[in-house]
């Protein structure tokens, strides 16, 4: 049933069998680095910026 419901094409060669389970996993790691690297640097931003509005206030 999950095996129906996996989006990504990676996932799925993943699945059949032909995409080797540590090279997925790796670029699955790589992807969600790069994804928690640009949620930090938005909220670190977003915090600055509502922090200097606060500071002219």
């Amino acid at each position: 049933m999950v095996r129906e419901k996996v989006s990504q094409e990676s996932g799925r060669r993943w699945i059949r069998g032909e995409l080797p389970a540590t090279e997925y996993f790796r670029r699955a790691k790589s992807v969600a680095r790069e994804t928690a690297k640009k949620t930090v640097e938005a909220r670190i931003e977003r915090a600055a910026k509502l922090s200097l509005a606060a500071f002219w206030k």
